[in-house]
């Protein structure tokens, strides 16, 4: 991790946050996206997760470089998973950057209809304050 990461944020505010997954809350004590790597084949999305600390639940992440967009592509609920039938976008909006390989962005959820693990459909809401590390395999060779 970045040593801007561990030492300061310059005012940006701590990631982490939380998520209601169908009346159940998730709570993520530190939120951290790295974007290094190619993407995916299919979709063009590099993809990656948040999970709280115990590390039984947690959401899937997708991001489209080209759009500079984020989705939802997946929940763990206790264990228990469920893939989205389509992945739903995410608003999100940077707040800042810590270096210039970091910045720091506000992520608002808002999905509906979608089914939940365990069973059932239900909706996703909440606001996850993520460091978004970009590039962190460093230059190819």
């Amino acid at each position: 991790m970045p040593a801007e990461v561990v030492r300061g944020r310059g005012g940006l505010p701590p990631s982490g946050g939380s998520v209601e997954i169908a009346g159940t809350s998730l709570a993520f004590a530190e939120a951290d996206i790295f974007l290094g790597g190619d993407p995916d084949e299919g979709t063009g999305r590099v993809h990656w997760g948040i999970f709280t600390e115990d590390r039984t639940s947690g959401i899937g992440l997708e991001y489209d470089p080209e759009a500079d967009r984020f989705f939802m592509g997946w929940i763990i609920r206790n264990e228990e998973s469920a893939d989205l039938s389509e992945p739903c976008p995410i608003a999100h909006e940077e707040l800042g950057r810590i270096n210039e390989m970091t910045k720091v962005v506000r992520l608002s959820i808002d999905c509906t209809d979608i089914a939940a693990p365990g069973g059932g459909t239900g909706s996703v809401t909440g606001t996850i304050v993520a460091d978004v590390i970009e590039d962190f395999m460093g230059p190819e060779q």
